[in-house]
């Protein structure tokens, strides 16, 4: 049995405004009442006439309640015939539907990914997105759309290059799907506040955060707390829908330092909680936590329950029926008592579904599933099925020479007249080819960061080549700062070059724009010099928290590092060769030996946390770490996977 939350509300038909009525005795300008009431144009063909939004900073409802239902016959205790007797409607009931993503980093073109029977899948992409949005709407108009997070930051360059772009076009996309509110992620501050501030100014959809402080109103005043509300349903007697915004309290950590200004995230239990409560107060029927939070993976007890931060953050949130979690793009779909947890795969590639309903104003049920938006599937044959030497697989046709296709859904047609602007303004710099490559190599949230990968060691050995002149002898790149695989997302107009089925017989052509959406983030490189104590303090850190899949993990060049993954945080490191003079000299912990290294401009201003590389007055960086891999990868021509990897070595 459920927990009641619902609230019996009584609406009287004079003088009393309600959520979603207006009573120009109460307010003659909604606008004046500080709601939101900007058309929904996102979504034309979708219901507009079943949802009303009331969103303030005080998360106050729109018209005040009226007071308890004294049972009175009005009409008999007075003779005025004036007098209309008050009306006592029954709380509200329906299915509310809530669609939740995170993580959407500008991936406006879907992803290609080969799955384990050789096919290649075209998840995600705004244009597919948008299609089963849609499906889901005209199923259940009374739908959420609810956004984890990090929609910016990171981004592919079709959404993130230049000055006329900087994600405009992943806030654009938002609105497009119809987004109704977001938390703010930590790749929200990526270029500042004045930056996100106008993004925030051009977003349809309210930015909620009840643990964000902005005492000196950097973001202009945008951000909605303690709760956005609303309302779907009967508008005279509606179901009210309260949604609070949590951020991930490490977001300074793994912010460049000075990017916050003085905004500062705080811990979210408490102001979460106080938020549900006023809430529910305010007459909240269903109550969404939509959080920065992420999971770090699966329960080896065998019940396959979610863990990592955001479970611990759903256990101390209490009255609230959904849980959405971010940051960490893993996919969750779990019920914690009465409270539906939920978290997608990043880049728009899943949703989940949250089917919440309500008897008589009260939770009696909650149902959720995972979406993957998979908008095509495309196989390579070895011979011809134009000529009918070979066959396509049942359901595929054949589309070209080798290559069979099965449409799983249409994509949307408007998406592509949306973004051909922003592609024809990118494809002049992007299209070159600078190589080939000879496989896969792929980017999901967790093999960079745990463990290493061909893109680390094109990275690194790219920073030791094109600064080899400056005496460099060691370098790092952390993972969580590659953003995609190789190849990229990013779709060339050349339709000639080969971006699928890459093998050894058959390599993938690279071009520049692979390279800016592998390394989006336009950091320099900072060349230092530090004791070989300092390199080991800093590979001892990169590996403290591997099992959590954190982005400090390191890729290195010039270097061996061999570590014990199951002994103690600050005891893992086993030991560190110098590889790049071809000594395999031993760096020691004490080492006073000094080295030059190179890092990227977060790491070195603290950021992942590197506090050991942290300098009052930072080193001058040098140039972007984008030329540096571009101009490495148009020398060697030809990328070859490494087998086996050599240069970090993880021992039971």
């Amino acid at each position: 049995m459920r927990e009641k939350r619902g609230v019996l509300v009584a609406l009287a038909l004079l003088g009393i405004g309600a959520a979603g009525c207006w009573d120009d005795e109460v307010t003659t300008n909604p606008v004046d009442a500080g709601v939101d009431v900007r058309p929904d144009t996102s979504l034309p063909d979708a219901p507009l006439d079943t949802q009303t939004e009331a969103a303030t900073e005080t998360g106050t409802e729109t018209g005040p309640e009226t007071g308890p239902d004294t049972g009175k016959d009005v009409e008999s205790e007075t003779t005025n015939p004036d007098v209309v007797e008050d009306v006592v409607l029954p709380p509200p009931s329906g299915t509310i539907q809530v669609l939740t993503i995170n993580d959407f980093h500008g991936q406006i073109d879907p992803i290609t990914v080969k799955d384990k029977d050789g096919y290649t899948n075209y998840l995600g992409g705004v244009a597919y997105a948008s299609t089963y949005f849609q499906k889901e709407r005209a199923a259940n108009p009374n739908t959420i759309i609810l956004n984890g997070g990090d929609e910016v930051g990171a981004s592919p360059t079709l959404s993130a290059y230049g000055t006329d772009l900087r994600d405009e076009p992943a806030i654009v996309s938002l609105n497009y799907l119809g987004v109704n509110a977001s938390n703010i992620g930590n790749h929200s501050f990526d270029d500042g506040t004045a930056h996100f501030k106008d993004l925030m100014e051009i977003a349809d959809f309210d930015y909620v955060g009840v643990n964000v402080e902005d005492p000196k109103n950097e973001l202009g005043g945008h951000v909605v707390k303690p709760y956005k509300m609303l309302t779907f349903g009967d508008p005279a007697n509606p179901i009210k829908v309260a949604v609070v915004g949590v951020s991930n309290p490490e977001t300074e950590e793994i912010v460049i330092a000075g990017h916050m200004g003085d905004v500062k995230i705080t811990e979210p239990v408490a102001p979460a909680n106080a938020a549900i409560a006023q809430a529910r107060a305010d007459g909240a029927h269903v109550v969404l936590v939509t959080a920065h939070i992420g999971a770090t993976g699966l329960n080896t007890d065998g019940s396959g329950a979610p863990i990592g931060p955001i479970v611990d953050f759903a256990k101390n949130i209490n009255g609230a029926d959904l849980v959405q979690g971010g940051h960490t793009e893993a996919e969750v779909n779990w019920k914690m008592g009465d409270v539906m947890l939920v978290q997608s795969d990043g880049q728009l590639t899943a949703y989940n579904k949250v089917l919440i309903t309500v008897e008589d104003g009260v939770v009696t049920d909650i149902q959720g599933s995972h979406v993957q938006v998979l908008g095509k599937k495309a196989i390579t044959l070895s011979a011809s099925c134009k000529d009918n030497t070979a066959q396509c697989p049942t359901g595929f046709e054949c589309v070209a020479e080798k290559l069979c296709e099965q449409v799983i859904e249409e994509p949307d047609p408007a998406v592509a007249t949306m973004i051909e602007p922003w592609k024809t303004h990118v494809k002049e710099l992007f299209d070159e080819k600078v190589g080939t490559v000879d496989g896969v190599w792929p980017r999901n949230g967790i093999v960079e960061r745990s463990q290493e990968v061909p893109m680390g060691d094109i990275i690194t050995d790219a920073i030791l080549d094109s600064y080899a002149g400056l005496g460099i002898q060691i370098a790092f790149m952390n993972g969580g700062g590659i953003r995609d695989s190789m190849p990229s997302s990013y779709k060339p107009t050349d339709t000639s070059l080969v971006r699928v089925g890459c093998s050894t017989t058959t390599p993938c052509d690279v071009v520049l724009g692979d390279i800016y959406s592998i390394l989006p983030f336009n950091n320099t490189v900072v060349l230092r010099d530090v004791p070989g104590s300092v390199v080991w303090d800093v590979v001892e850190f990169s590996v403290s928290t591997v099992e959590a899949n954190h982005g400090r993990f390191l890729q290195v060049g010039g270097i061996k590092v061999t570590y014990k993954a199951s002994a103690a945080p600050g005891a893992r490191v086993q030991s560190i060769l110098f590889t790049g003079d071809g000594s395999n000299k031993p760096i020691t912990k004490t080492d006073t030996t000094i080295y030059r290294i190179a890092v990227n401009d977060f790491m070195n201003t603290g950021g992942d946390g590197y506090e050991m590389l942290k300098e009052e007055v930072p080193t001058v960086p040098w140039g972007l770490f984008n030329d540096a891999v571009a101009d490495y990868i148009k020398k060697v021509k030809d990328l070859k996977t490494p087998e086996p990897f050599q240069r970090i070595i993880a021992i039971p």
